[in-house]
């Protein structure tokens, strides 16, 4: 069993909108548990399809693959990478493990994916890390994306991939019971809602993680460093940030993120 069989993408908060509409359609049928079973084995075969058989899917392997040849090998001296190859290896004992460094020039490149990311997919991970970013930022957005491959982060985001694949038509079957087929609005907030806490509070979690190895001090000088380069950027990238934020829901604002890392204990 691969990593990418393990971890198929949750599906867009888009796709639990629609699904959640099935259900409520499914609600309505003369047959409705059958429906309802109908519904969520099409949101199930859907999510599996976009998973491993989209181009969009199949292009994402062959990226992790075209980063760990292409990229530098070089990477920043204040990264503890045993410890890195470690953690990942203890989850993923057969996994190919790459570390590339992207922007090694004087600007950022196509390759950058931020100040540090991980790839999943097949037997490889892709671990990039940013050139022109600081040793602190990358150190600490490191933590953060190990540890949703590892640990307590790997199993919940495994559980909730595979839980909103089919919650989408549950949540509208159910509110649709319990306030009608005319509450549409009302299913489409429920699934809204329980879409973002879920996924805020996996993010806010490998926050935590990364919080606790590396200390409370480095977390808010992230966060807080993350909301002034959003407050310099031209009004129209912020807009569009906002826009995606809203839309995307797989990941909390950075005000809430180092409210996170300045009141909650880590863990």
């Amino acid at each position: 069993m691969t990593i990418a069989d393990l971890l198929p993408p949750p599906p867009s908060l888009t796709t639990v909108l629609v699904t959640a509409a099935l259900g409520v359609a499914a609600h309505q049928m003369p047959w409705p548990l059958l429906a309802l079973v109908a519904a969520t084995a099409a949101s199930l075969a859907w999510s599996a399809w976009i998973a491993h058989r989209l181009p969009a899917a199949r292009r994402d392997h062959h990226h992790i693959t075209d980063l760990a040849l292409r990229s530098e090998q070089d990477t920043p001296a204040a990264v503890n990478w045993p410890t890195v190859r470690a953690a990942l290896h203890a989850r993923h004992p057969s996994a190919i493990i790459d570390f590339r460094q992207t922007c090694t020039g004087e600007s950022h490149d196509a390759w950058c994916q931020g100040t540090a990311s991980t790839w999943a997919g097949g037997d490889r991970i892709a671990v990039i890390t940013c050139g022109r970013a600081s040793a602190a930022d990358v150190a600490y957005t490191l933590a953060h994306e190990v540890a949703h491959l590892t640990g307590g982060r790997w199993v919940a985001t495994l559980t909730a991939g595979a839980l909103f694949s089919a919650a989408g038509p549950l949540i509208g079957f159910a509110t649709a019971a319990v306030l009608g087929w005319q509450a549409i609005g009302a299913v489409f907030y429920v699934a809204y809602l329980l879409y973002i806490a879920t996924f805020w509070a996996i993010e806010i979690a490998c926050d935590l993680t990364a919080q606790r190895q590396l200390g409370r001090p480095a977390a808010t000088r992230h966060w807080a460093g993350m909301q002034r380069a959003q407050r310099d950027q031209p009004l129209r990238q912020r807009i569009n940030a906002t826009l995606f934020l809203l839309t995307e829901g797989t990941h909390p604002p950075d005000s809430l993120r180092l409210l996170a890392a300045r009141v909650v204990g880590a863990r």
